[in-house]
């Protein structure tokens, strides 16, 4: 995988990277850190750090939907924007079960971990879900 890869690889399966210094840390779901991203992970650390430093931070939101199919939205703007444009998107098609039991995935794996602002923009983005699940 490419640094790139990596980053998003980390956030879909609940890992957390972070980076203090010229060092890289790794929390959260270490079940997903298999042997092969830790090695990709080594071999692309500084690539890895420059985005992580550089870039704008995004939301990797998985989704499936009734029926089969699935995948996952990166969104620049957040969970919120994602949940929004996967509901305006497939409408009922979504699978709102599955997103709700990803978020409580995050909040047991992820949020003792994620940073102030990251947790307040997951509860706006799993209040506006459950909303959405009423609807349906």
């Amino acid at each position: 995988m490419n640094a790139a890869q990596l980053i998003d690889y980390a956030t879909s399966t609940g890992l957390l990277l972070s980076v203090k210094g010229d060092v890289l840390k790794l929390s959260g779901n270490r079940v997903a850190a298999n042997d092969a991203f830790i090695r990709d992970l080594r071999q692309h650390k500084a690539e890895v750090i420059d985005i992580l430093v550089h870039q704008p931070v995004r939301a990797v939101l998985p989704y499936a939907l009734h029926g089969g199919g699935g995948g996952q939205i990166i969104d620049p703007d957040g969970l919120l924007s994602a949940v929004a444009e996967l509901h305006q998107r497939y409408g009922k098609r979504l699978n709102l079960e599955s997103l709700a039991t990803w978020f409580e995935q995050r909040v047991t794996q992820v949020w003792p971990v994620s940073d102030h602002w990251q947790i307040e923009q997951e509860r706006t983005a799993q209040t506006a879900l459950q909303q959405a699940r009423e609807v349906q």
